[in-house]
Order: C-alpha cells, then sequence, then structure tokens
C-alpha cells in the first residue's frame, strides 16, 4: 500500500501516518536520501527533499523543469520498486498563496507539484490532513 498524505505546515501530517502505521520506520528526507528497509516505512518532509535538489541546480541559467522532475521522481522510484511493505509519503504543501518573486522559489514549487502529481497517480490513497484530521481524495 503506498500512500500520500498532503497538507500544511504544522497540520498533523506526521502523527496521523504514525497512527496508521504505528510500528513504521521514520525516514526523514529533510538530511539526505536513506538506505530503507523492507519494513513499513514513513517518509517526510519530501518538500524538503525536492528543494535540496533544486537548489543544487540553483546556478545554472537555465533550469530544465521537466528534467528536473524527471530526476526527482527516478529517486523516488527507487523507495517504491520492489516494496512489499506499506509506504506512506508525507509532503506540505506550498503551491498555495502569493506566488514568490523569486524564480529559485516559483521553479521549487512547479516541481514539487510535478512530482506530488505523479506520486498521487501511484498512490493507492491520498489525504489531506487538515487540522490532525484526514479528508480522502482518492
Amino acid at each position: 500500500m503506498i500512500k500520500l498524505l498532503i497538507g500544511g505546515y504544522a497540520q498533523g501530517k506526521l502523527e496521523y501516518a504514525k497512527r496508521q502505521l504505528p510500528d513504521a520506520e521514520l525516514v526523514d528526507l529533510a538530511d539526505e536520501m536513506q538506505k530503507m528497509t523492507q519494513n513499513a516505512l514513513i517518509v517526510y518532509h519530501l518538500e524538503l527533499f525536492v528543494r535540496r535538489i533544486c537548489e543544487s541546480h540553483h546556478d545554472d541559467s537555465v533550469v530544465d523543469e521537466q528534467q528536473l522532475t524527471d530526476e526527482i521522481w527516478e529517486q523516488l522510484e527507487r523507495y517504491l520498486q520492489e516494496r512489499t511493505a506499506d509506504i506512506i509519503f508525507i509532503s506540505t504543501e506550498v503551491g498555495n498563496g502569493i506566488i514568490p518573486m523569486e524564480r529559485a522559489e516559483r521553479v521549487w514549487r512547479e516541481i514539487l507539484g510535478r512530482v506530488l502529481v505523479r506520486l498521487a497517480a501511484r498512490a493507492d490513497y491520498v489525504e489531506r490532513i487538515i487540522c490532525g484530521m484526514s479528508q480522502s481524495i482518492k
């Protein structure tokens, strides 16, 4: 089972996921891609993982958004291949609100959105978490 949880900052996404898979291994993508076991997983800070990759291309005068999206998706796809245990991905929504002036911020939001679209299509379940409560999307 693959599940994607999305929601605003500090809305209880991780706590909700822990209630869903209480014995799952936690994988924080804010640091680095980590070696994952075949245990059930809760993979969180997906948005920071995407941001780090986007920032590594910050000096590129022209960022090929499609190529960067494909690169990120290939890395996530490795997590999903040959998995038998459940996995929950968590991402903070960043696309709502004011459009940033900085191009790098806009590129990051665009690429994260594209990655989340792919992940949502692949997931068995997609839920929005608001105030610690879920709203089923898929």
